[in-house]
């Protein structure tokens, strides 16, 4: 049985993270986000208000709101994002992260410094990043839609 090792110790969010973040605002509807995901082959967008996060909308954030009969083209961001997310620091460690997606049970964090987001660190990002092997990034790429 093969074993995989978890990125080397020392490592740093800042290390594996992806840097810049796509936003949205709350006031913007779920089909403008998903549009906007989709564009930036992301699964997470930032929700800003005012230059600061006040939460996080996820593919998982979408599809409940769909699963839940709300109309994407009327139904606010702000009523379906996740409020006051979990956040990490570029240079805290790169376990931390992990541990925090574990422990929450998340695939996305992001990643603040002082007032403002730099960045998210995904799951994806600890798995392919943290490898010592490249990984080529369009065999992982899954658009469902």
């Amino acid at each position: 049985m093969r074993v995989r090792r978890f990125p080397r110790r020392g490592r740093t969010v800042r290390s594996l993270m992806t840097p810049g973040a796509i936003t949205i605002g709350p006031g913007a509807s779920l089909t403008e986000a998903a549009v906007r995901m989709r564009a930036h082959r992301v699964g997470a967008l930032a929700v800003v208000e005012d230059d600061r996060l006040a939460g996080i909308l996820t593919e998982r954030d979408l599809l409940r709101a769909v699963a839940e009969g709300r109309d994407p083209q009327a139904t606010a961001v702000g009523t379906a994002m996740t409020p006051n997310p979990r956040t990490i620091a570029p240079d805290d460690p790169v376990e931390e992260a992990a541990t925090a997606m574990i422990e929450l049970g998340v695939r996305h964090l992001p990643v603040i410094e002082g007032p403002r987001i730099v960045g998210f660190v995904s799951a994806r990002d600890l798995l392919a990043r943290g490898r010592s092997r490249p990984v080529d990034f369009d065999q992982l790429t899954y658009e469902p839609w």
